[in-house]
């Protein structure tokens, strides 16, 4: 993602959207996606990356600080882990809550 937004004429400068899709019927059920763009005019760029429940993905916070709102609530909801994001706490659940309420297995 670093040299996605740094490469001149990239259509990567901002972070417009970080979220999950669960997919329980896969064995990576989580998707991890990512949109960027320069203006909201022009076309976004879109980065998936897929894991399972206890694979980590890599942290996107440092470069752009907005996606620390959008790991945590991708956390909260879906259980997806973000390494190196130092704070993975409940954002739209309370902090007794047990699960992740738009995983399509919950309960």
């Amino acid at each position: 993602m670093t040299v996605l937004r740094t490469i001149p004429g990239s259509r990567s400068n901002n972070c417009m959207d970080l979220c999950g899709v669960d997919w329980p019927q896969r064995p990576e059920r989580f998707d991890c996606r990512l949109q960027s763009a320069v203006r909201l005019a022009e076309p976004k760029l879109r980065v998936i990356v897929t894991t399972d429940a206890e694979t980590p993905v890599p942290s996107v916070h440092e470069i752009w600080p907005c996606a620390t709102w959008w790991e945590r609530e991708a956390w909260d909801l879906y259980g997806i882990i973000f390494s190196g994001q130092p704070d993975l706490r409940r954002i739209l659940t309370d902090y007794g809550f047990e699960g992740h309420p738009m995983r399509k297995d919950f309960l």
